[in-house]
């Protein structure tokens, strides 16, 4: 980085280690936002500690051959807020919450294996595989990073 910096301002006695390039902006309540990540890795934890046991039972090869299902009650809203990205968090290929009746309830992990085929690039496993005729072996969300506007990503 030092040696790029110097090419680049090559009269300059600053050294790329001081430089400040911009300012963070400030969190509205930092606090809440902590505990929220807090709280997602912890059923994060959770969850992989799920798709272990169904790794070492020998039911998947990777966790992103899992399809994970979350029954939530209070930690519903916050996984929902996340949308599609939890698939990125928890590492697996798709996430569904379902919101539990009763608010209190401590959340629960079901793994599947998928039954989708796995993409060649992203190795997700996803409906979509060679739907594309022209981009064989290869997801949608592949084909859309590789060939168009990509996707967007929110969150993970």
């Amino acid at each position: 980085a030092e040696e790029i910096w110097e090419t680049l301002h090559p009269n300059s006695e600053a050294t790329i280690f001081t430089e400040t390039f911009h300012k963070l902006p400030e969190i509205a309540d930092e606090q809440a936002l902590h505990n929220s990540w807090k709280r997602m890795r912890e059923l994060r934890s959770v969850a992989l500690g799920a798709i272990e046991a169904q790794r070492s039972a020998g039911a998947l090869g990777s966790s992103l051959q899992a399809e994970l299902t979350i029954h939530a009650g209070a930690d519903a809203a916050l996984l929902q807020k996340l949308g599609d990205d939890l698939k990125f968090l928890f590492i697996t290929s798709s996430v569904t919450v379902v919101a539990a009746d009763d608010a209190d309830a401590a959340p629960t992990m079901t793994v599947q294996p998928s039954k989708h085929e796995k993409c060649g690039r992203c190795w997700h496993y996803r409906a979509d595989v060679s739907a594309d005729a022209q981009y064989t072996g290869i997801c949608g969300r592949c084909v859309s990073n590789l060939f168009s506007t990509g996707e967007m990503r929110s969150y993970a």
